[in-house]
């Protein structure tokens, strides 16, 4: 009876990592897609803050923390780059940085 009740509990944690690993998967691909694309940014946000309201470690919380902080500077960046002249911006207009329409 106690091998079974181990069992289970470890299938349930591959199950539960497996799950977490595929979430990983896909919220990095969207983040790699972030330059000049709104919907991958906004489906990037949508998985890391799913994976941080599931996250069970400190490494998982702090991984998904710190993406959502990038796409947030990316998106204050573009808002700054639409709303204010060039003379005033701590950035170059021209550095490469693509303003989704």
């Amino acid at each position: 009876m106690k091998r079974l009740v181990l069992t289970a509990v470890a299938l349930t944690l591959s199950f539960a990592t497996s799950a977490l690993a595929d979430q990983w998967t896909k919220a990095d691909e969207l983040f790699a897609k972030r330059e000049g694309d709104r919907t991958a940014i906004a489906e990037a946000r949508a998985e890391y803050k799913a994976i941080l309201a599931n996250a069970s470690t400190k490494a998982d919380k702090l991984r998904a923390v710190s993406q959502l902080d990038v796409l947030r500077f990316m998106k204050a960046k573009w808002f700054l780059l639409k709303t204010m002249p060039a003379a005033v911006l701590p950035f170059s207009r021209t550095a490469g940085v693509q303003i989704p329409a």
